[in-house]
């Protein structure tokens, strides 16, 4: 078995849709599971966290899970995926989810909802809502809505700058999913552009 994670988020109640029930830890399983590649009949969420936000309940009041699962078991259903079963690792708000994913695993991907923090030359890549927060010369990538900030040593002493991803309504200044950097005069560039400070 190669065991992955899953995310996915809950009504507060821990219900889901057709009023499935989830616990807020240990075993869960689908009583409909079925092997197919379409939606339905099984455990739906998000592998490592990644996937089209969209689909998640994104109230202030969800719980969000973590659950472990057999990842020979998952189906890709395109945004998000399905399995028959897994034990729930955490219960609670996104970005502890998120950095529980992050921490046994998915340090890398694009996790949603994460809170990431590099030092000088970091290069941080957050999924949709994140908050990413690098040293000089570091390179951030965030997914809709996040917001990024980046420290830059101007000779004298630390300044940072702050910008937001756009989300789906085109708020923010920087486009989704795309490396940016700040150039010499404290600017946020795409780091395909240029420079580093």
């Amino acid at each position: 078995m190669s065991a992955v994670l899953i995310m996915r988020s809950c009504g507060p109640d821990l219900r889901s849709h057709n009023d499935f029930q989830w616990p807020e830890a240990g075993p869960v399983s689908a009583p409909d599971w079925q092997a197919t590649k379409e939606c339905g009949n099984g455990l739906h969420g998000f592998l490592w966290g990644e996937g089209d936000h969209n689909l998640a309940n994104l109230a202030a009041d969800a719980k969000w899970l973590v659950v472990e699962t057999d990842g020979d078991k998952v189906i890709d259903l395109g945004g998000k995926v399905k399995f028959p079963a897994g034990i729930v690792v955490y219960c609670g708000d996104s970005p502890s989810a998120a950095a529980y994913i992050q921490a046994n695993g998915g340090a890398g991907k694009k996790v949603m909802c994460s809170t990431l923090t590099g030092g000088d030359g970091s290069t941080l890549t957050g999924g949709y809502g994140s908050t990413l927060t690098g040293g000089d010369g570091s390179t951030l990538t965030g997914g809709d809505g996040s917001c990024l900030l980046i420290l830059f040593w101007n000779g004298k002493s630390y300044k940072a700058r702050i910008a937001q991803v756009k989300d789906e309504d085109g708020y923010g200044q920087l486009e989704p999913n795309q490396p940016y950097k700040l150039n010499e005069a404290g600017e946020f560039v795409m780091a395909s552009m240029g420079g580093a400070a």
